[in-house]
């Protein structure tokens, strides 16, 4: 046999490069499958066989995950309370004018009375008589030709109890 030469040429040579061997190369035993073995095919490698996704794992990083803002976070708030907008001797007069006029049973206290007044003007029933209430009973007797006060007087409760 020749020296090999330290240039590759482009002539083609008729010479094998490799020796062959008398040793079988290895056949398969079985049908290839798509069920894993318990076995490895190869020897293991430092080199990763599946693209890295985006799944938690159990192992801490020592890197935050996201990166910090200037912005707050918005945090749930919850609706503050309605104040009243009439004073505590108005809301008695109102409670004392439903009570003593609708049915004698009924006995209203201020926040059941003022939640029928709020049924009945078709608003949000919150049971204070809150500045949205007193505009709409302003309202209200606006539209039925009454003195626009924002408090229940026996005219104006005789209408919403009609209704």
């Amino acid at each position: 046999t020749e020296a090999p030469t330290e240039a590759p040429t482009e002539e083609p040579t008729e010479e094998p490069t490799a020796a062959p061997t008398e040793d079988p190369t290895e056949e398969p035993t079985e049908a290839p499958t798509d069920e894993p073995t318990e076995e490895p095919t190869e020897e293991p490698t430092d080199e990763p066989t599946e693209a890295p996704t985006e799944e938690p794992t159990d192992e801490p990083t020592d890197e935050p995950t996201e990166e910090p803002t200037d912005e707050p976070t918005e945090e749930p708030t919850e609706e503050p309370t309605p104040k009243q907008a009439i004073d505590d001797a108005q809301l008695k007069a109102f409670v004392d004018l439903l009570n003593g006029t609708l049915t004698p049973e009924t006995d209203y206290t201020a926040q059941t009375a003022v939640q029928w007044l709020q049924g009945k003007l078709s608003i949000e029933v919150n049971g204070v008589y809150d500045e949205i209430t007193m505009k709409a009973v302003s309202d209200y007797q606006t539209t039925h030709d009454l003195t626009a006060t924002g408090l229940v007087d026996v005219d104006t409760l005789a209408l919403l109890s009609a209704a």
